[in-house]
């Protein structure tokens, strides 16, 4: 849902002016000479923000599947480079996926994003890099930000669902939809004593002499 949002064509004439602007003013701003300094087992680069699609699996040569996670990266650029509070370490702050209102923003929020010469973000968030890993503001990140088999750390928010029931919970089955039940169809039940049932001999009553 939040993928279909941002397809929706900009309805403002301000709104289009402004994204073509900023769009523009990325490729003046944007320096070809990217440092070419060399990397070493210490050094952090920085990261991208990513939305999650769904799961999926991959099959091996062997038959094997593994279970992938898919992650869109989008409108990725970098906006600002900070001085961060470890020694040696910069905070890199990225912003994703362009804002298609604008207009809503505040004007400090739009020159904030007009001094680095990109266009405004819905998300912002900062990574520390090292100095040797530094890139130009406004230099786009993309997939290939990463090479194949690389290992990265990946973190995001849980999204909260609330007090649930057990059926979402638990993953129980819940009780039969018909047949005189009331208002119990997604209750739990009776949940006995969750071991072997012991087997109950009939037992012989004693026997009284009968006059």
């Amino acid at each position: 849902m939040f993928v279909s949002r941002l397809a929706v064509q900009l309805r403002t004439r301000s709104s289009h002016l402004w994204i073509k602007y900023c769009t523009a003013a990325v490729a003046q701003h944007v320096s070809p000479d990217i440092n070419q300094a060399q990397w070493t087992p210490s050094s952090r680069r920085v990261g991208v923000i990513a939305l999650k699609l769904g799961m999926s699996h991959l099959w091996l040569k062997d038959g094997g599947r593994v279970s992938v996670t898919l992650l869109q990266i989008v409108d990725n650029q970098i906006v600002s480079i900070k001085e961060g509070d470890k020694e040696g370490l910069f905070n890199v702050e990225v912003g994703c996926v362009n804002h298609d209102k604008p207009h809503r923003l505040s004007e400090s929020q739009l020159e904030y994003f007009q001094s680095a010469g990109i266009p405004p973000k819905r998300k912002l968030m900062e990574f520390p890099v090292t100095e040797d890993a530094l890139l130009p503001i406004g230099t786009p990140l993309i997939a290939a930000h990463f090479l194949v088999g690389q290992y990265v750390d990946v973190r995001a928010i849980t999204i909260g669902k609330g007090f649930q029931g057990v059926m979402k919970r638990h993953g129980m089955k819940g009780q039969p939809a018909s047949h005189g039940q009331t208002k119990t169809h997604r209750k739990m039940g009776a949940t006995g004593g969750g071991g072997v049932r012991p087997s109950c001999n009939r037992l012989q009553l004693p026997s009284y002499n009968r006059t």
